[in-house]
């Protein structure tokens, strides 16, 4: 299970994490993805969760709370989020939601934007992609689906580096 937590805001862009899982699924038709959160581009994640034929391993619980939240990370397979930089100049500092994950243990599958890659370094405690490019979102995706162990090895890296950079 891919999970996604956040508002439903252009700069986190969760069209394009749709985007990614629907490529996903052509080859792993088993995939499930959680976007939890609400905000403005709810409504229109979910018509095209639908208008991509993919609503049915796609779930949106909406706003969860700490404990749900903490449960969702530990069920998921990575954390997912597509961050860019929005039509109107709005972009991300270092989301909380990413280093949360890391601290989780949870590999990360994200985009090089703004602190992004900062605190998940590609290839080594997360896989990142350039901004907009869903297809190699959706690789990144495929391969952490397809081969858990170095993944997990990415994750228990993110953990260490979460722990080892608190005050």
């Amino acid at each position: 299970m891919f999970f996604f937590c956040g508002r439903f805001v252009e700069k986190k862009s969760p069209q394009a994490v749709l985007l990614a899982f629907a490529e996903l699924v052509r080859t792993h038709p088993e995939a499930r993805l959680v976007m939890a959160g609400d905000g403005p581009l709810l409504k229109s994640a979910r018509q095209l969760a639908a208008l991509l034929g993919i609503d049915g391993a796609v779930s949106f619980p909406g706003w969860i709370d700490r404990s749900a939240h903490g449960q969702f990370l530990e069920r998921a397979t990575a954390y997912v989020q597509h961050s860019m930089t929005a039509p109107d100049g709005d972009c991300e500092g270092t989301p909380v939601s990413v280093m949360e994950a890391m601290a989780a243990g949870v590999p990360v599958i994200s985009t090089r934007h703004a602190g992004i890659p900062f605190v998940a370094r590609h290839d080594v405690t997360a896989l990142l992609v350039d901004e907009g490019d869903y297809m190699s979102m959706a690789r990144d995706m495929a391969r952490t689906a397809s081969h858990r162990a170095p993944h997990r090895r990415r994750g228990t890296a993110s953990y260490g580096w979460a722990i080892a950079e608190e005050p």
